[in-house]
């Protein structure tokens, strides 16, 4: 896991150091929203502020690579699974501040160019490899007199994982330097207990899907092309 975190950072710096030919920098604002053993299947449950930089460096007009620190959180309770105001688990509630340091590759659908006098877009999809840092907060809400010894009160847990990021979006430039886009990424990660529950054996609560937790990032970018050249082809201006 080390490697794999020291890979990501050597790939995000010579991501940077490559910057003197096409490049941008950038900022994104959105939501980040979770689906696991706690939420099964509702899209934007609870959603949270999300925030992030990243620097894309454009290879061409269809492919670029990008290096993005994500920040944002998960939340929630294990309210979906009660039945008559019970529960087979601990009765809680979670928040999950995470960060998470991703490289990935996009690939536009159409020529992406840069342009004053002739504004372009792209429908694009992405996919790569990240680490997640994450910091839980599990609140445990349990009737200790109904059910003496069982956990009560919040514990908190640093961990992180390997992820696998993934992503589609629509992006439009607005002049030569500035652009933006629409995105949906997904992050695909290698644990079960970032809702504070691991492995809920009742085959009706648990979900093959998402045994394992998934946290999604929804939101704008806005992007600033940065050591720019003049590397628009003389004939697409025109």
């Amino acid at each position: 896991m080390k490697k794999i975190t020291v890979v990501l950072i050597f790939l995000t710096i010579s991501n940077f150091l490559n910057a003197q030919r096409t490049s941008e920098i950038g900022v994104f604002f959105g939501q980040s929203f979770y689906l696991g053993d706690l939420n099964k299947e509702q899209l934007f449950y609870k959603p949270a502020f999300s925030i992030g930089a990243f620097h894309r460096y454009i290879l061409n007009p269809r492919y670029a690579i990008k290096s993005a620190l994500t920040y944002g959180s998960i939340k929630g309770d294990n309210s979906a699974l009660l039945n008559n105001g019970q529960s087979d688990i601990d009765n809680i509630s979670y928040n999950t501040r995470l960060v998470d340091l991703t490289v990935q590759f996009e690939v536009n659908f159409r020529q992406f160019q840069f342009s004053f006098r002739k504004p372009s877009f792209t429908p694009y999809i992405s996919g790569g490899l990240g680490v997640g840092f994450y910091d839980k907060e599990v609140t445990y809400h349990n009737d200790t007199i109904l059910n003496p010894g069982v956990k009560v009160g919040t514990e908190s847990v640093f961990s992180y994982n390997l992820i696998i990021p993934f992503g589609i979006g629509v992006k439009a430039n607005f002049s030569e330097r500035l652009s933006g886009s629409l995105l949906w990424e997904f992050r695909k990660t290698f644990m079960d207990d970032l809702d504070g529950t691991e492995n809920i054996q009742d085959i009706e609560k648990s979900s093959l899907l998402h045994n394992k937790d998934w946290y999604y990032f929804v939101g704008i970018t806005l992007a600033y092309k940065i050591n720019y050249k003049n590397t628009l082809c003389p004939a697409y201006e025109k």
